[in-house]
Formats: C-alpha cells, structure tokens, sequence
C-alpha cells in the first residue's frame, strides 16, 4: 500500500507544469533496501536525471549504503548557486550541468567521478566562456567532519589548474590544507577574453606566460602558501606568503627571484635616451606613496625579498635584497641593498602615514660604482667615467607623487677620482679663443671632446624639489673647474649649472706661431633640460677675461681711450666689435 500511495503523489505533482517527477520506486522497508529507477524531475528550473539503489536505509537514524548515477542540469542563472548565496554569480551561469556517481552514506557520501560544466557570460567577457571541474572523487565524512577532493581540476578562460584538498572540522571550524598547479597560461589571451584593457609594457612579448605551482593550507579565515613557485616570462619566483586574514593583513612573505627585468615591463620612455636612473629605494618609495594614506594605516605586512639580478631603468643590479615592515601607518623598507658596476648600493626608505599627511625619508648611498657603464645603461650617455661615490638622505611629504616633489628636502655628497669628462675639451676651447685675441681672426671653436680629472668631488642641496650644487670641484692637469648653479628642477626637469675654470699660464705653437695660454677663468653655462643639457662656453666672460690678463696691454696701446669702458658690463660683445671679429 505505501507503494501505490506514493505512485498516486507522483502523478499528480507530474500534473503541474511547473514541476514534475517520475521515477520507478521499489522498497523493502523492513530489509531498508530503495531502488529508485529511472529517475526524471524537473523542479523550478533544474532538470534531475539518474537512479539510486540502496542497502540498509533507515533515513531516521541516516544509516544505509546508497550507490547510483545523477546528472543534474540547469538551463538558466542557477537555483542552486543562488541557494548558497552567490547571487552575483548565479546571474553570470547560463546554464550548468553535474554529472556524477554517489556511493556511501548520507554521512559518508563519496562523488566519484564529478564533472561540472558551466557556461559563464559577463559583460566582461566578449563571448561566454565554458568552465569545466572534474574531480576523480569528492568526499564527505559529516561524522569525522572530514572531506578531500581528489585530482580536481578546473579549465576555462585559457586556465587548466589542478589541485587536491583536504579539509577537517568542516561542520564545527573548517581547516583544509592541499596543492594548487597552474601550467603556463597567457595573461594577454586572459585579458582580452575578459575584455579587460591590455597594460602598456616597452615589450610587447611581456606576460605573455605565467605558470604557478604551490601547497597552501589555511582556514576560512586565512591561508599559507608554501613551497610557492612561479615563473613570469623568463623570471622564476619561490618562497612562501602567510594571509593571517582575508579581512587584511597582517600579511609575511620570504620570496627570492632568479632575475627579472623590470623596464620590460613599465611603458617606454617617451622618447629615446629619456630614461632618468631610479634607485630601488626611489622605486619602492613611488610605489608605497601611490597608496592612500588610510590605506597605508591598514597595512600589517613584513617580509623580505631577494633577487639575484635586477634590471630598473637600464641598470644591472645583482643580489638585490629588499627588507619590509608595516605596521600601524609607518612602512620601514630597510635594508636595501645590492651589487652593481664593480660597486656596491645601501638605501633605505621609511614612510610615516601616522598624521594627517604622509611623510617619506630616503637614503641612498653608491660605493665606488663605476659611473661610465651605468650612465650608459640607463641614459646611454657616456660623459663621466671611473668610480663614483654618492650618499645621500632625503625628506618629503604630501599624497602624491608632485606633493612628494615639490616638496623634497635633503642633501648629499659625491666624489670621482681619476676620471675623464665629456662632452666638453676646455683645453681645446681656450686655444681656439687665445688665438682668436691673438691673431684677430676666424679661429673654430671645437665643441665636444672630452677633459680628463684627476679628482671631481662636491656636495648636493635638495629644497623643494630643486637640486643645487655650490661647491663643485675639477681637479685636472694645470687646470681647476668649478662649478655653482641649479643641477635640476625636479618639478620640470630642467637645469642652469655654470662651470669656472681656472687654467695655469702656458705656451702653445699652432701654425708657426706661439701663443700664451692661461692664467685666467673660463666660464661654461650648462642649460636646458637634464636628459639633454647644452653645455657652451660663455664668450662674453671668456673675451673680457683674455683682454684683461693676455692682451690688455697690446689693446691698451692700439686703441688708447676706446677700450675705457668695454672691458665693464658687456664686453665681450664690445671687445669683438672693436677687434672686427
């Protein structure tokens, strides 16, 4: 009789339109064996199919083994993921459909083989997308509060991962632990199937593979990745990440990098020879002043970085190590260090976000870094040579990068031994303009060339974002360079630097004559923009400081009272008019 009564239910739910079920039904209540055959129901959207036998049932007590095939499908947005509260993703579902086998019990149930389909569509997403998980098994244990997925795999978007997971406690406080595998995938392809705006990098074959493998364990609160590996392009990564909490950090990490180019990925310079040399403590610095204030009081994090080469505007660093510490509003990056151009580098940078308004510090120091290759990697501009010393510390505030320089205070202080400048030959200059005097006729001035030093050292003034030099000093052969003046604006990168150079009295013989050098300053005005300055000697100084030293007397003779007055204010454009050249 309870097989007729249930048979009769059945036909009439079959007879609404909305929702209806079928399915052959054999029971032996006393020996608790069910059979249900021939499984068909279609509930508010869902479509059930498959059959189910089982041994020992006793749904009171959740006893009996129960073992069969169900495929479930869904032709729209999901019942079941709205169920579960996901609603955002439910809309994305257009369709869905779960095939797998069931063996166990309602407290031991075990799925094996699963295979979930679903074809996801967004306004993302240029066309919809499949997603496929399969799994060799999923199972339950609600006794033991235990459950593992076996082999799992998800594809989709260009993605193929495959992971396995445990989990324990997962009724009273959850706890899993597993492994994750990413095989190489393109982020380009991601990007464009999800309709997302492609970054602009100087390599156009940048990210273009990324694969990622890790053993991770945590709860519904947090997560450790261990053993992480990944490779960017050519760039592998290892170490470990600790999330203490997904609602934000305290966050660690031990991460270390075989090598990595970092320009490959940064927008090119807008034109040629335009890069500017960022340190990695200028660069950390940018990075972390990017962030907001509030957000910057947020950060809990500590970890350490190390990377056996780097390369940042061009130049080439070697065991770079990075140190962090974040907490309550001040971020220490310190130590920084790493070896570069037979020399060493040591910054360090603190940013305090603990008041109204951020506030940076900065250190940077080089030791004996030869200055030739650098310049030419980062600014292919090879104008100084030798080993160059540079220490530096630095203060600024504000929310942005143009707060932080217009506001940057500081000083430093720089020293080269031994090397050659170039770009200006002021040997070369002052012949051409001796014989000028001399011979009272058309000389070339060379430009170019190079002067040899045997020692450039001076000290640097930061205030506002204006770096000043008041104090350079050129020590070459017979001759000594000053230099005073503006090296950069920071603001609009510009510079307004003059050079004085003093040179001893000598002789020189070009084309049968002889004629005496020195004894006198030259000046030399450097203008323009810092990536491209023009330095040029300032003829005016230089005519009026010849006809005072050289030839005042043979002037004085020849032209008597018409010098009286031409060798104050301008002239050197007096003294040529008077000479006719």
């Amino acid at each position: 009789m309870r097989v007729l009564k249930t048979l009769l239910l059945i036909a009439r739910v079959k007879a609404d339109k909305h929702f209806s079920f079928e399915c052959g039904f054999d029971a032996d209540l006393a020996s608790g064996r069910v059979a249900l055959t021939q499984l068909a129901a279609d509930v508010v959207g869902l479509t059930l199919r498959g059959a189910l036998h089982g041994e020992g049932v006793d749904l009171s007590k959740r006893e009996g083994q129960v073992d069969g095939k169900l495929t479930i499908e869904s032709a729209g947005p999901g019942p079941l993921l709205r169920a579960v509260g996901h609603g955002e993703m439910a809309r994305a579902v257009q369709s869905i459909k779960l095939d797998t086998g069931v063996q166990g019990s309602l407290d031991d149930l075990r799925l094996s083989p699963l295979s979930l389909i679903a074809r996801v569509t967004s306004p993302d997403l240029a066309q919809p997308v499949d997603v496929e998980i399969m799994a060799e098994s999923a199972h339950a244990n609600l006794k033991a509060e235990t459950a593992s997925i076996k082999h799992l795999t998800v594809t989709g978007l260009g993605l193929n991962a495959h992971a396995d997971i445990e989990a324990e406690k997962v009724v009273s406080k959850p706890v899993y632990a597993g492994s994750l595998t990413i095989p190489s995938f393109n982020p380009r392809h991601l990007l464009k199937t999800l309709n997302k705006p492609m970054p602009t990098t100087a390599d156009v074959q940048a990210l273009s593979a990324l694969a990622v493998s890790t053993r991770f364990a945590g709860s519904t609160s947090g997560i450790k990745l261990g053993a992480l590996q990944a490779t960017l392009d050519d760039t592998h990564l290892q170490g470990d990440i600790d999330v203490a909490a997904f609602t934000g950090p305290p966050l660690s990490f031990t991460l270390t990098v075989d090598a990595i180019d970092a320009d490959r990925y940064l927008a090119a310079p807008a034109k040629a020879g335009s890069k500017t040399i960022v340190t990695p403590d200028a660069a950390v610095a940018g990075a972390a002043n990017a962030l907001p204030v509030e957000q910057l009081r947020t950060l809990k994090i500590k970890g350490a970085l190390t990377l056996a080469a780097l390369t940042m505007s061009g130049a080439k660093m070697k065991n770079v190590k990075f140190a962090l510490d974040a907490a309550q509003g001040l971020v220490k990056l310190e130590p920084l260090a790493a070896q570069l151009y037979q020399g060493s580098y040591g910054g360090g940078v603190v940013l305090d976000a603990r008041g109204e308004q951020a506030r940076l510090a900065l250190k940077t120091q080089l030791d004996t870094v030869q200055i030739e290759a650098l310049l030419k990697d980062t600014t292919d501009n090879d104008s100084l040579s030798d080993a160059v010393s540079f220490d530096a510390a630095f203060e600024a505030s504000g929310g942005d990068a143009a707060q932080v320089k217009q506001s940057l205070d500081g000083a430093g202080r720089f020293g080269i031994d031994a090397g050659v400048f170039r770009g200006v030959d002021a040997v070369a200059i002052l012949r051409a303009v001796e014989q000028i005097i001399e011979c009272r006729c058309v000389v070339p001035v060379p430009q170019g060339g190079q002067t040899q030093f045997k020692s450039l050292a001076g000290t640097l003034m930061v205030k506002n974002g204006v770096v000043r030099n008041e104090d350079l000093r050129l020590n070459g052969e017979g001759f000594t360079i000053r230099g005073r003046g503006m090296l950069v604006n920071r603001n609009d990168k510009t510079i307004k630097y003059d050079l004085q150079r003093a040179v001893a009295a000598q002789r020189s013989n070009s084309a049968g004559k002889v004629y005496k050098l020195g004894g006198y300053d030259v000046a030399i005005a450097c203008r323009g923009r810092v990536d491209s300055p023009s330095c040029l000697p300032d003829f005016g100084h230089i005519l009026g400081a010849v006809a005072k030293d050289a030839a005042k007397k043979k002037i004085e003779k020849a032209l008597g009272k018409q010098l009286k007055g031409v060798l104050d204010g301008k002239h050197g454009d007096a003294l040529k008019n008077l000479l006719k050249f």
